[in-house]
Formats: C-alpha cells, structure tokens, sequence
C-alpha cells in the first residue's frame, strides 16, 4: 500500500507527467534523493507503475513505457459523430505542427479544446469516458507537437518571455490544467511557508495572500498568476498570461503573471526582476472596503487555526468502528464550515458589498479558500485506516461541486444584490431541488400506495382458493391485477429515475452532474449529482445523490432522506445511497 508516502510527496510524484514535462526524468531523481528506500519502492510499485514509468534501480534512472496515438481513437469509438469529430482533429494537429506563432497556437487549443468539452456524451457513461480519453490523448499529441517546436514567435514583452518559458507554460501549465482540474497543484501560502528560500518564504508568501495569487510550480519555473475574478475566465489562458498592457494616462505596464527562473532564484538581479513583476501584477485588493476584507481575512484565520486542525487532528478510535468516527467527523467539520465559512460570505455579499471588485475579491478568495480545503480533505483520506472511505470521497465531490456551482452562477451571486434580487436568485437556485424533492416525494407515495395495494391482492390470492372462487375465475383476476401492479411499481420507479437524470439538461447551471464534469471517476455502475441548498444556495454544501444505473436498485426512500436532511441534527446521515 502507499499509505506510508507523506501526502506532499505522493502530491508532487501524482503529478509529474512524461507527456508533459520537460524535466520529468530529473524531477524524479531529486525526489527519490530525498526519500527512504522503502518509500522509493512503494512510490514505484503503486504510482509510477500505473503511469507506465519504469525506474532502473542500477542506474537510478527512469524511461516511460506508455505509447500514444490519437489516430487510433477512431477505431475504438463508436459514436458516429464522435469518430468524425476525432478524424477533424487529427487532421487538425498536422495543422498545428506549422503554427508558429503564440497567438495561431494558443487560439487552437482552446478552440480543440472547446469542441472535445462540448461532445453531447448524452447521459452515456460509455461515452463520457471515451470523451475524457479524447480530452487526454489530444493535450498529449498536442504536447508533443509543441515541445518539439524549434521557434516560437512571441510579441515583445518586458519578462523575458522566450520558447523555454512559453513551452513549459503551455505543457505543464495550461495544458495540464486542462487535464487534472481539481488534482492540479496549486502552492498555497502554507506550502510557501515551507520552502527553505527566503524569496519563496517571505516574499512571495506576503504576495500571495495580499493578491491572492495562483502559485505554480514546473520543472524549471514559478509562475505567480492573478487569478480570474469572472467565474468563466480561465486563470491559466495562454493569452492572459502573454498580456501586458498600460492603463491611460499611466506609463506603468501591468500584467496578470509574473516568472521566477528556479536555476536563478539566488541571483539578486533576478530577485529584483521577479518582485518587479510582482508588483506590476493588477489587484484589486486596495479597492476593497475594510469591513469585506476583516471578513476574508477572520474566515481565513478560522481555516488555518481551527477548521483544518479540526479537520487533520487523529482518529482515536477508543473501542467505535472507524466509520462512525469519520461520519461524525464530516457532520462536525460541515457545521463548522457553514457556520463560519459559508454563512458570514453570503452575508457580506447580502449587506456588505457595494460594487464589483468587491464581489469579485470575495469570489477569488472563496474560491482559493475551497481550494485549500479540497487539498487538505484529499490529504486526510490519504490515512491508512480511512483511505478509501466512500463518506470522505463522497464529501470532497460535495466540496468541488460546490465550487463548480460557485463558477456556474458566479453572476447571480457574486453581484450587488437588493433584497428583492437576493429573493429572486434564491428561488431560482433552489428551483431543481424543491421540484426533485416534489418528485421523489410524490413518486414515493405512489409507489407505497401501489405497493399496499399489490400486496392486498397477494394475500387475496392465497384466499382465494375455495371451489367457488375458482368457479367464478376469481384467483386468475387476482394474478392479473398482480402483474399489472407489479408493472406499475417498476414504472414509478423507471419514470422517477428518469425525471432525476433529464433534470440537469434542464438546469445546467444549477446541478452538477459530477462524473460527466470530471469531479469523481466513472465506475459505469451509478452516477451522481449535486444539487444547491440554503440560502441562494451559498450557506449550505450541496446535497448529493447517488443514481444507480440499474433501475431495479433505485430506492426513492432514500432519495426522501438525503434531500430532508438538517444538517443541525447531528444524528442525521448527510448522504443516502439511493
């Protein structure tokens, strides 16, 4: 097992690529230097063999084993649709090989990249996995392509943007962004408390949480990012990141990433260069009233000093099963995270907000925050005795649907809001789940009263065996009215069924279908989707559901328990297998 493997370890081994990095080979080698030779041989047995990278023991060196080749995808799918959209582009990345030009190559892979998020997988599991293979194989060819590029034309710039700069951006940045969305590492100011570089440390630690930068680290480089403050505007573009510009009438050139050269981080000269950029780097944190920053600033403090350590202090067991510890866990941690978290966030943007960058600074530091917690809950499965407890998995699905959900409806919350708006936005996001509640709830009566009925019938049947009944055909009208309730109870609950899984078409802004938006793996078994809940549905995590594909197994009780769950009853389960 590689329970034994410190999680920022397995963080940083999970993430190297061979597809992606340059420097994978060297990256690997720094990493087993530093470890025990047990943790070298269960990294190797339970993380690089799944990637197909085998390790030479002798020579301490790695090859990758793995063979790619988009064209044969053609072969391997069977959606007609699908198999021309993969010949397109196929035919597309021998285009590729002649672009030149940063602008023709970054507009080509977001519109690729465009088309592959846009297949209609069509409520097909089968489907959403060979589009997720698609997405994969293409950031790989297209990886290839550019990492083999000789020149790169780039536009004048004041960072010292060349093709080693711009190429790593692309395959281990942007690309691999695209590919791992919330298993991407992102250094938080925690991780950067830990570097043993004073720039890192102190620098860039204060940088990073005065303007709530996005910190990457690559084989070779740091990039500081500026995060989005529009919920669809993708932080890690390729042209944003190239953006300089000056305001008018400024002459102070303003950028949204700046470029720290790891071989050059104990240079003076680049020292200098780097805290330039980063203080050319727009924010919007001076445009911020006190009131809404002492807000950010008391739930980050909370996080720090009491939700994580609550969160990461051990499981005593003491005699309870380990799986009532861990339920208990989540229920007191979700209290916590609502009460002083979610709550005091939608109060601000309720009272506190008065115009844009405001709102715009809750989103991005709401968002960083989740993202915090993501990793942190990611690191508490990684426990031996919790390691592949279905409540964590479920609850981490339930933490990045919620920030899905924050990015789907980001203009309908983060806004200036009068009551009346507040009111509105609150009924529409909750409109999914008052009408599923409505459906499951009357679907269920039907189906109890059906069922009583069929079972008054079965026990008339086993009385109705006299002479005379039978003479009168009594005991065969019995069995057909059997039949017909019996058909009847498979149809609730086949209809039920159906009515859940059309209803994220019909609001896809408001549910998060979590499999088909790449949040948990498919299993071809079940499918989940998460549905907002309190106010505006900010106060509260969203509640999911667990859809089994055979309808057969399909419990509308259990659909009734999780959408009435309180969550300030704590004997109460926060998930219900449906």
């Amino acid at each position: 097992m590689n329970n034994d493997i410190p999680y920022p370890l397995k963080l940083l081994v999970t993430q190297v690529d061979p597809n992606l990095d340059q420097n994978w080979q060297i990256t690997l080698q720094h990493l087993f230097a530093g470890i025990q030779p047990h943790q070298r041989e269960t990294i190797c047995q339970h993380i690089l063999q799944q990637k197909k990278i085998h390790w030479n023991r002798k020579e301490n060196t790695f090859c990758y084993l793995a063979q790619h080749d988009f064209h044969s995808l053609i072969e391997k799918t069977l959606s007609p649709y699908t198999k021309i959209l993969i010949k397109q582009i196929a035919d597309s990345l021998d285009k590729l090989k002649t672009y030149n030009e940063i602008y023709q190559i970054s507009d080509y892979l977001e519109n690729i990249l465009s088309q592959i998020n846009q297949i209609d997988a069509e409520d097909d599991l089968e489907l959403q996995a060979q589009k997720q293979q698609i997405l994969k194989e293409f950031i790989y060819a297209a990886a290839q392509i550019i990492l083999e590029k000789d020149h790169i034309a780039l536009p004048n710039n004041h960072r010292h943007i060349n093709n080693d700069v711009i190429k790593t951006f692309i395959t281990e940045v942007f690309l691999k962004q695209q590919l791992l969305k919330y298993s991407f590492n992102i250094l938080r100011s925690q991780q950067l408390r830990e570097e043993k570089n004073h720039l890192l440390k102190y620098f860039l630690y204060k940088q990073q949480k005065t303007r709530q930068l996005d910190i990457v680290k690559t084989s070779k480089y740091i990039f500081a990012l500026a995060p989005s403050s529009e919920g669809m505007v993708n932080t890690f573009s390729i042209r944003r990141f190239l953006q300089e510009e000056k305001l008018e009438a400024c002459e102070n050139i303003y950028i949204n990433a700046a470029i720290l050269v790891l071989e050059q981080i104990d240079d003076p000269i680049h020292q200098q260069q780097f805290e330039w950029q980063i203080n050319h780097i727009i924010t919007i944190d001076t445009q911020v009233n006190q009131y809404v920053s002492d807000i950010v600033s008391n739930i980050e403090l909370y996080c720090h000093k009491e939700l994580i350590p609550f969160l990461m202090a051990p499981l005593n067991p003491r005699g309870i099963f380990i799986e009532k510890l861990v339920e208990q866990r989540l229920i007191d941690f979700e209290q916590k995270l609502s009460n002083h978290v979610l709550e005091p966030i939608a109060d601000a943007l309720k009272h506190s907000v008065h115009h844009t960058d405001e709102c715009h600074y809750l989103y991005i530091n709401i968002k960083q925050i989740l993202d915090d917690l993501i990793r942190h809950f990611i690191e508490f499965q990684s426990q031996p005795s919790i390691i592949f407890n279905k409540q964590v998995h479920l609850f981490i699905a339930r933490l990045k649907s919620y920030a899905a959900l924050l990015q789907k409806r980001h203009a309908d919350i983060f806004t200036v809001f009068s009551y009346e708006d507040w009111k509105q936005h609150h009924a529409e996001a909750l409109e999914p789940t008052n009408i599923l509640k409505d459906l499951s709830l009357n679907s269920l009566q039907e189906y109890k009263e059906t069922f009583s009925e069929l079972k008054e019938n079965q026990r008339q049947l086993k009385q109705s065996v006299s002479f005379f009944n039978k003479l009168l055909n009594k005991p065969q009208k019995i069995k057909d009215n059997i039949i017909k309730l019996k058909e009847k109870t498979v149809q609730i609950k086949k209809n039920a069924h159906q009515e859940i899984i059309r209803m994220q078409r019909r609001f896809p802004s408001l549910i998060v279908y979590l499999e088909f938006e790449s949040l948990i793996s498919i299993n071809h078994k079940e499918r989940h989707y998460a549905f907002p809940t309190g106010d505006n549905g900010i106060t509260r995590l969203p509640i999911v559901i667990q859809i089994p594909e055979d309808k057969a197994s399909f419990d509308l009780q259990s659909i009734c328990n999780s959408l009435n769950f309180d969550l300030s009853l704590a004997n109460q389960k926060w998930l219900e297998t449906i």
